[in-house]
């Protein structure tokens, strides 16, 4: 993972590399959240993912479900 200097921004790489890593859309990353449970509009995949808005603890599940990741990848590091 490239070296970022906020947590956000290390999530939103997370996040984008977990998504290209299974060569989805942002709007297929969109529907398999939705799969989830979580229901959130493109402009917030956008928004998360360049790092423009932060991303609520609560929805981490629902990321890791979608991704099929512990919960645990969106936690920082020791």
């Amino acid at each position: 993972m490239k070296q970022s200097t906020t947590y956000s921004q290390r999530i939103a790489l997370r996040i984008g590399e977990l998504r290209t890593r299974r060569k989805w859309t942002r709007k297929q990353f969109r529907e398999a959240l939705a799969a989830a449970g979580c229901r959130v509009s493109l402009a917030t995949v956008y928004a998360w993912e360049n790092g423009n808005k932060g991303i609520s603890p609560d929805k981490y599940p629902a990321l890791a479900a979608a991704f099929g990741v512990p919960v645990r990848t969106f936690l920082p590091a020791e």
